[in-house]
């Protein structure tokens, strides 16, 4: 996720759905069926984040592009839950 939306997002310049919208735009050549049975196959996995603070602050619900994409996984039905540690 480039910064600036990242930045714009965390500011609370921009909606959560916009955010959304951004980043599914972002992945959108990405087949989601195809990478999750990839990462099924390869075992247990985490997907990290680059962000300072994972919880989110204000108004906003999520702090990273992360979550959107477990759940965008999750809805592959590949994997029956989310786990966020």
């Amino acid at each position: 996720m480039p910064k600036t939306i990242r930045d714009s997002y965390k500011e609370g310049k921009m909606s959560i759905p916009v955010f959304e919208h951004k980043y599914k735009e972002m992945i959108s050549t990405i087949d989601m069926n195809e990478l999750a049975k990839n990462i099924k196959e390869s075992g247990k996995t985490a997907l990290m984040c680059s962000e300072k603070f994972a919880i989110a602050k204000g108004k906003q619900k999520i702090n990273c592009h992360r979550s959107i994409l477990a759940n965008i996984l999750k809805e592959t039905g590949e994997f029956k839950e989310v786990i966020h540690l």
